[in-house]
């Protein structure tokens, strides 16, 4: 299950979520689907706050109809986190396909969003959040 906080704590692990970006697709197991949704999360390493961009993922019932309500009651993979494809603390750039272009974009779009929450530690624009995955 996925709950919603007002406040973003370190120690809860929350997410801001694009409510708009929920997605599925057919597994070759036709009981389920693999539903996502894209989400940024921030963590501390070394004592320097870092921003993750990636996606929340789930196997659900196929037959579930794919909405907002049913992904954040049905979550249940929470114990993995979420999937990361770029992180950037302000100094190194990562990527889990490591593709230039795609990294000069991510940058671009994470670092003022990095800025904004070292500011403030409020929620991205476009998101809502904060959101915590609890199994």
């Amino acid at each position: 299950m996925i709950s919603h906080s007002d406040k973003f704590a370190y120690k809860d692990f929350f997410y801001a979520l694009d409510l708009n970006s929920l997605k599925s697709r057919d597994m070759r197991d036709d009981r389920f689907i693999t539903a996502s949704m894209q989400a940024i999360w921030f963590k501390r390493d070394k004592g320097n706050d870092t921003v993750c961009l990636g996606t929340v993922n789930d196997l659900l019932p196929s037959g579930l109809e794919l909405t907002v309500d049913n992904f954040m009651d049905e979550f249940k993979s929470g114990r993995y986190g979420g999937k990361t494809k770029f992180k950037w603390d302000g100094v190194r750039m990562w990527s889990a396909d490591n593709v230039y272009d795609d990294l000069v974009k991510a940058h671009d779009y994470l670092d003022p969003i990095l800025e904004q929450f070292i500011e403030n530690r409020s929620t991205p624009n476009g998101y809502s959040g904060w959101y915590s995955i609890k199994d």
